[in-house]
């Protein structure tokens, strides 16, 4: 059967584990959180990253010093879960600058394997902070 939920609800899902990624920077997720043909795609440009790659572009970002996730939504199905949220993450940086202010609606398909629920792809769509 075909479930839509809030993830947030649903504590003791396994996959709200997995989709408290979204509440931090995936450069803190582990490589092995990703399975080996993850591709992201992400940043104004629509760049298309494998896993290595984007985990090197996203730790030059600076360090995330504040993170909020809201409207997540999970859709699970076969062995595979759909996760989308809303991310505002204020990141330093440089060490004598104020935090700048990024939000990205993100999706991220996951995948149950024998390890637990790993990442597949990932899809993140930068928003202008409103006024």
């Amino acid at each position: 059967m075909f479930c839509i939920r809030t993830v947030c609800s649903k504590k003791t899902s396994p996959v709200f584990s997995a989709a408290v990624a979204v509440r931090t920077r995936l450069a803190a997720t582990p490589l092995t959180a990703m399975l080996p043909d993850c591709v992201i795609v992400h940043g104004p440009a629509g760049n298309v990253h494998e896993r290595k790659r984007f985990l090197g572009y996203n730790a030059s970002m600076g360090a995330t010093v504040e993170a909020e996730t809201s409207e997540v939504t999970c859709r699970e199905r076969g062995g595979r879960a759909i996760v989308t949220c809303l991310q505002k993450m204020r990141i330093r940086r440089l060490p004598d600058l104020p935090p700048f202010l990024v939000q990205a609606v993100a999706t991220r398909v996951w995948f149950s394997t024998d390890e637990g629920w790993r990442l597949g792809h990932m899809q993140l769509s930068r928003r202008q902070p409103s006024a």
